[in-house]
């Protein structure tokens, strides 16, 4: 058994270590720091390691909506001219995807979808609050 048990120390059976922790024995170069925390959680103390890591990049297309030229007024006036009533049948599914369908087709028309460039797709990989604490 890999864990301790009622009749053995906080030990891990040697026979099964390799398998917890492959990823470390293979790569030393990444281990920036590795330790022992010093918290008393539990009746051991927890052990840690911090690896350099980078996140994988993608050259894949990103899209967002534009909002440039987003008028409030005329989205609000193409949703009072849904006729909701008319989408809305027995079956549930249905109703949904027709709602979804025209919400759909005025969000298109209103703010489109675009291809982001990629100066746009740095913008987009940024979180929001890195954004308000620049300015």
């Amino acid at each position: 058994m890999p864990f301790a048990s009622h009749n053995k120390s906080n030990q891990i059976d040697s026979s099964h270590l390799f398998s917890y922790l492959p990823h470390l024995h293979n790569t030393p170069e990444k281990i920036i720091k590795s330790g022992i925390c010093l918290a008393d959680i539990l009746d051991h103390l927890p052990v840690f390691c911090s690896l350099a890591n980078t996140l994988p990049t993608s050259n894949k297309a990103r899209y967002f909506r534009d909002l440039t030229h987003f008028n409030q007024n005329a989205f609000l006036l193409d949703l009072c001219s849904i006729d909701f009533k008319t989408l809305i049948n027995a079956d549930v599914n249905e109703s949904m995807s027709n709602i979804l369908y025209n919400l759909g087709i005025i969000t298109d028309r209103r703010a489109p979808v675009c291809k982001a460039s990629r100066q746009k797709k740095k913008q987009l990989g940024k979180p929001l609050c890195y954004s308000i604490v620049q300015k």
